[in-house]
């Protein structure tokens, strides 16, 4: 769901790379509506997918952490009464006064965007007039929720790292990736307040993340990298139709993200009301997914039972689906869950992934077909991570297949990045110490050097394999000496000379 904004191309991507423009896909006007019209607002937990079946079947997404980031919260109302929902904390702190954003709020201006998104995951079914209320996909998951405040004002605010525990690296300062395989150093905490939230989610050990803020033109690439090394998936909306002209970053952009777009009950896509556009798509879009004409829990204006529309509620109900299929086969990772879902797309059944258009993706999400199929057996690889640069997905629209540039970089048509050389690169800093760049071009060791394991070099050699090859070559400069001195013994001890240094 987005208030401003376009899905841009990869190419017109690097146009916008000087421009962060931050939003989230906020909904047309909502409408308040009575109980007798919720029921066929409810058309996903029925039509799509029996929510009901699927609890008395006890799948309910236990013991699975979904991380939400988004701007705020509201969790008293009634439809999260009971729900396991854990506010985390904010990664933005105003810059002028030192107070961090405001993340939790009754005031539905400022937290009616967020709490609905989580209210597609747990919410009770039960509105506050004992009516027909949002229900939850997996009610029983634990949601993590991470806010950012005000999306229109987060460009002012100083980041933080929200649940830094003693010892552990501060995120807001560690490192941020450069161009091609470039790691630099981050001190003064740059970046984006989204993509750091979704970074410290996936520190905290959330299985899945849903993101339905779009922002942070290039660092969810290093949000993806780091989901990449842990096997966590990153479901993210998409730019909606009635979004106006600008630049957008996101994390819908980047190899391994799993961007979804918003149907409605008859399987059509998400339009503007004002002139029927669809939209622009995303080049590397997962699936269509529910998100028009939806039950949520409250618009800009006042809390209740409400119609809402977009991507935004899209991501949470991929992510839930994702978190069934993980509970329900125990074992399975996120992976392979997703590995499952390309493979029972549309009218279901197992059938090979074939990645249809900008609008589709691999097709119409098929929950209730993916459940019937045990994922363990697939590989525990993200199928929506683009691994080789042959493969098709990097190939331009005239068929000219994708190219590795000067630098490492890939010219690849499926999304910006990462691939896998800024994969190792960042890699080789986080677990083997390597050393990274200073914004003046400097290398320097970098905070995940470790005792030990320091580095001394441009090429990333810890300090400690220098040491012990100088100790081992001091070793054996004194035995040689020591063998010179023995046979050389009465001619040394007659000398003013000190040992070696005689002709």
């Amino acid at each position: 769901m987005i208030r401003r904004g376009i899905g841009l191309s990869s190419g017109a991507f690097v146009l916008a790379s000087a421009v962060m423009l931050m939003t989230h896909a906020s909904p047309a006007a909502a409408q308040t509506v009575e109980p007798g019209e919720r029921p066929a607002l409810l058309w996903n937990t029925e039509q799509w997918l029996d929510y009901a079946a699927l609890q008395e079947d006890g799948v309910t997404g236990e013991g699975v952490t979904i991380a939400v980031i988004d701007e705020a919260i509201n969790t008293e109302v009634p439809e999260l009464a009971g729900a396991d929902v854990e506010v985390r904390g904010t990664t933005c702190v105003d810059a002028g006064t030192g107070e961090p954003a405001q993340i939790e709020s009754t005031d539905p201006e400022i937290s009616e965007h967020g709490t609905n998104v989580v209210s597609m995951l747990v919410g009770s079914g039960t509105a506050e007039d004992g009516g027909p209320g949002a229900t939850g996909i997996a009610p029983d998951a634990s949601v993590w929720f991470y806010g950012v405040g005000d999306i229109e004002g987060i460009d002012t605010c100083e980041l933080q790292d929200p649940t830094r525990a003693d010892g552990d690296v501060d995120l807001a300062r560690d490192i941020r990736p450069g161009v091609g395989t470039e790691i630099y150093e981050n001190p003064s905490a740059e970046g984006d307040a989204t993509a750091l939230a979704a970074r410290a989610a996936i520190r905290d050990g959330a299985d899945i993340v849903s993101v339905s803020v779009l922002s942070g033109l290039g660092d969810w690439d290093q949000v993806l990298i780091e989901a990449q090394a842990q096997g966590v998936a990153v479901v993210t909306g998409t730019p909606n139709p009635d979004t106006e002209l600008g630049f957008i970053g996101g994390p819908w952009l980047t190899n391994g993200a799993v961007p979804v777009s918003a149907i409605d009950s008859q399987g059509e896509l998400l339009t503007s009301p004002a002139t029927g556009d669809r939209g622009s798509g995303s080049l590397n879009l997962a699936f269509a997914v529910p998100g028009a004409g939806l039950l949520g829990v409250g618009d800009a204006t006042a809390w209740g039972p409400t119609r809402i529309d977009g991507s935004s509620y899209s991501a949470p109900i991929l992510a839930g689906s994702l978190a069934l299929m993980v509970q329900k086969y125990p074992g399975t990772s996120v992976f392979q869950a997703l590995q499952a879902m390309v493979r029972t797309t549309g009218a279901g059944g197992e059938h090979d992934a074939v990645w249809n258009d900008i609008y589709l993706g691999y097709g119409y999400a098929n929950p209730k077909s993916s459940l019937e199929l045990d994922p363990s057996a697939f590989p525990d690889e993200n199928p929506l991570f683009v691994s080789d640069i042959a493969d098709s997905r990097c190939a331009a629209p005239d068929g000219e297949a994708g190219v590795v540039e000067d630098g490492g970089v890939w010219k690849c048509e499926w999304s910006t990045g990462p691939y896998p050389p800024q994969f190792e690169a960042y890699q080789a800093v986080v677990n083997d110490g390597a050393q990274v760049l200073t914004d003046a071009g400097e290398m320097v060791d970098s905070v995940y050097a470790q005792s030990g394991e320091t580095t001394d070099d441009a090429t990333g050699t810890p300090l400690w394999v220098w040491i012990a090859v100088g100790a081992g070559v001091i070793v054996l400069v004194l035995i040689a000496v020591a063998v010179v001195v023995t046979r050389t013994r009465p001619r040394a001890a007659n000398s003013h000379q000190t040992v070696g240094g005689g002709q």
